[in-house]
């Protein structure tokens, strides 16, 4: 009965990812219900979880990123080529901080990321690095240093108000409606 409530559901449309989560709830309510005594036998001891596939990321190419640039606010049009060139994630992009940056050597330095509006350690050991700067964006991180709102974290990056970039709220706001302006498909920020 589980099992062909999984497969209907996947048949129905649900990913596997999603139905994933559905089986490990199914599987700790019965485990529960086992634990408190009002089952022997779990029926949901032999269902499986569907095999997840991952789906291929899909980039702008550079010509398509030129096109997006163009629309986005300029507010974020240095941070999201920093991005860009630089491989960034979101939390790592927003955590940012001019410190982080050796003008000597032409270096950004990951060291934190921002979650839910705080900074932590980044996602991996191997998350913390030094990434060599293309000098058009060296160049373009020094004018936008001069334009940027001060902060009270020292943010590279930080939102519309100053503060720590939200950026669910950003990808919402700028980031997938400059993507409709220029024409171009949907991708991740990622």
């Amino acid at each position: 009965q589980l099992a062909a409530h999984v497969s209907n559901r996947l048949k129905g449309g649900a990913s596997a990812m999603t139905m994933n989560h559905e089986v490990a709830l199914i599987k700790l309510v019965f485990r529960h219900a086992r634990r408190w005594g009002y089952l022997k036998i779990s029926p949901a001891d032999d269902l499986d979880r569907p095999k997840a596939t991952s789906k291929e990321i899909e980039v702008l190419t550079p010509d398509e990123f030129r096109l997006f640039i163009e629309k986005v606010h300029p507010h974020f049009q240095t941070a999201f080529n920093a991005a860009f060139l630089c491989g960034l994630r979101a939390g790592e992009l927003w955590a940012l901080q001019w410190g982080d940056i050796d003008w000597q050597s032409n270096r950004l330095y990951v060291r934190r990321s921002v979650w839910k509006g705080r900074f932590q350690t980044p996602k991996t050991k191997k998350s913390l690095r030094k990434i060599d700067l293309p000098q058009q964006l060296v160049q373009e991180l020094k004018v936008w240093k001069l334009a940027c709102p001060v902060n009270e974290h020292d943010l590279v990056f930080p939102g519309l108000e100053g503060g720590i970039a939200n950026h669910i709220n950003i990808a919402n706001r700028h980031f997938y409606p400059a993507l409709r302006r220029a024409g171009l498909r949907h991708v991740s920020f990622h």
